[in-house]
Parts: structure tokens; C-alpha cells; sequence
């Protein structure tokens, strides 16, 4: 599989909702947000500031122990959902690892003391600097915000925080539960030019053009415990992000971000599979998805040159998997 270059706006003339906005290059879910004071502006830049907790989770410091890239490049597997429920976010953030990894690493600086600075966008689109430590939300003595596969620290549980700032200051909550695609996907590349699909819209040889053309592209399913692949059952109101298949015997493969998945047989996956389903053009998968095709605004100069390959999890001895606290809320879509 390969990316082709091909236009698609034969299928996005076939969106049910689009997020353009004649008022900010954000998109219209951003039209309302609050402006920043000086004051905000300087509260955001302070790694040692700290956003107001939400739905009584824990919060705590963690060693960062290693790279905040554990396996070299930034990789969908850094992102593993826990107690938070914002799996949207989760799903663009592990989109742009797949499709743009470069453009991760440029929005980090790691500084000192444990504590990085994050390049986001503004309401009106304008670059703003969010800097965060290694303060998170917890689940007992483990990272209740996003981890990586061995619990740790990665990118991913920075940029979270990152957000979790930024929506104080420009949304005047910090709760990051139940946050749209489009909203975060235009924080973090600066578009909010976005295209909504209803179930049933676009063929499965249309969403897969989509994910060949280097977009972002995150959905999820309309009806839950659905079987898939043989083992595995669709979860709904969880947004999953789409990268290109191993084979072609295969559409394309939608990524969960608890990094693992409920079994046909009961119970969940060890999460050796990364949480990854493999779908068929089998005529009944295929309709139940709903997908949002979002721009890749700042982060489309990143690309890596030639075509786009399938992804393949990195190899890792998987630590005992945590089912996500979050299983139940809701996905704002």
C-alpha cells in the first residue's frame, strides 16, 4: 500500500458537516473560545503551574525514566488510554505519530528539571507555548493519564497535560474528557478544516483512499460488540485513528487507543496486537463506521519522504494491560 497522491474531493463534497470557518483558520467548533490575558499567556508558559483538577482524579508526580520516545520515532504505540476520557485526542495524537512523526518532535522542547514546552495553536490560529512538568494525573503509583507500553512517561502524556493547560485558558475548563476531533486536531496543527461522515456515506475503498492521502483520519463505529477479524468486538461512542494495512486482504486498520481490545470471548486482549483491527471490505463493518477527515495544516511540511507504509508495532514485552477506567465516556464526534 502506498500513498497515491490522488485528490479526494469527490468525496468530501459528500460530508455531512464541515468545520471551515470564515472567522479563524481553527474551524467554527473554535469561533467562541475565550482570548488569553497577558497573565494566561504567562501562566501557560510556567512548567510549574498547574491545571485545576477534573472529576476528582488524582494527580502526581512521576520520574521520567528514559526517552520520551521509547522507540526512536514517535509511534501510535506511545499512546495507551487509562483514566482520562479523551480518546479523540488520543486518536489525532496517534494519527499524526503514524503520518507525521517529525512534526511531534518539532512540537517539543525537553528542558530542564523535567520539564518540557509544547508548541499548540491559539483560538485565532497564532502559535502559543504551553509548558508542563512531570506532574500527571494518576492512577495509584501508575500514570492514570496516557503511557506508553511500560507505563512511562512519553510524548503523548506531555502533550495531554499540554492540553489539559490549554483548555483552562481558552475554554475555561480543564477537563479534557469527551473533546472533539476537530477541536483538538486544530490545536495541535493550527486547521480546523475538517469533514464529518455518517455511517454508510463513504464505501470502504473510499475511507481508504482517505487514509492513503496523508490526511487525518479518525472514526469509530456506530454499533458496539460487533465481531471483527475473528477475536475481536468493535467498542461505539471511542474514537479509534486509521493507518494502512498490512495487506491487502485488508482496508485499511483502526488503532484503539487503550492499546488493547475486548475479546469475542470475554475479557480483553494482553495488548501485544496494540489494540490494532483489521478491517475487511466484508459489506458489514464497513457501513457501521462513522469518520472525520482533518486537515494536517502545520504538521503536512513534515512529511517523511515517499510513500506511506503500513504500521507495524515496534516490539515490546507487554506489561500487564490496565482496562481503561474510561471505557465509558462518551466520544464528542
Amino acid at each position: 500500500a502506498a500513498s497515491t497522491g490522488e485528490n479526494i474531493d469527490d468525496l468530501l463534497r459528500l460530508a455531512g458537516g464541515k468545520t471551515a470557518s470564515q472567522i479563524t483558520p481553527m474551524g467554527t467548533i473554535h469561533e467562541s473560545d475565550r482570548k488569553a490575558s497577558a497573565q494566561d499567556l504567562e501562566w501557560l508558559k510556567n512548567a510549574t503551574a498547574q491545571p485545576e483538577t477534573f472529576d476528582g482524579l488524582a494527580w502526581k508526580t512521576f520520574d521520567v525514566a528514559g526517552s520520551i520516545y521509547p522507540f526512536g520515532d514517535p509511534l501510535p504505540a506511545d499512546i495507551n488510554q487509562h483514566s482520562i476520557g479523551d480518546c479523540c485526542a488520543l486518536a489525532v495524537m496517534a494519527d499524526l505519530a503514524y503520518t507525521y512523526p517529525k512534526y511531534i518532535r518539532s512540537m517539543l522542547k525537553e528542558k530542564e528539571g523535567n520539564t518540557y514546552a509544547v508548541s499548540l495553536f491559539d483560538p485565532m490560529g497564532k502559535p502559543v507555548e504551553v509548558c508542563v512538568d512531570n506532574y500527571f494525573v494518576a492512577d495509584g503509583n501508575k500514570l492514570g493519564a496516557c503511557s506508553g507500553k511500560t507505563n512511562n512517561v512519553t510524548w503523548a502524556t506531555i502533550i495531554e497535560k499540554a492540553l489539559i493547560k490549554w483548555l483552562q485558558v481558552y475554554k475555561g475548563s480543564s477537563s479534557i474528557n469527551g473533546i472533539a476531533t476537530e477541536y483538538v486536531a486544530a490545536i495541535l496543527t493550527g486547521s480546523g478544516n475538517t469533514y464529518s461522515f455518517a455511517p454508510g456515506v463513504l464505501s470502504g475503498k473510499d475511507m481508504k483512499r482517505a487514509v492513503m492521502q496523508r490526511q487525518l483520519v479518525i472514526g469509530g463505529f456506530k454499533d458496539g460488540d460487533k465481531p471483527i477479524d475473528g477475536k475481536y468486538k468493535s467498542v461505539n461512542f471511542h474514537a479509534y485513528n486509521f493507518l494502512l494495512p498490512p495487506s491487502n486482504k485488508y482496508l485499511f486498520v483502526m488503532r484503539n487507543p487503550w492499546g488493547l481490545l475486548p475479546l469475542i470471548s470475554g475479557g480483553y486482549s494482553d495488548g501485544k496486537e496494540d489494540g490494532l483491527l483489521q478491517i475487511e471490505d466484508d459489506g458489514v463493518i464497513p457501513p457501521i463506521i462513522d469518520l472525520r477527515i482533518c486537515s494536517p495544516g502545520a504538521a503536512k511540511g513534515y512529511a517523511s519522504q515517499g510513500t506511506m507504509m503500513p504500521y507495524t508495532p515496534p516490539s515490546y514485552a507487554p506489561v500487564p494491560m490496565r482496562i481503561p477506567r474510561a471505557v465509558l465516556a462518551p466520544r464528542a464526534f
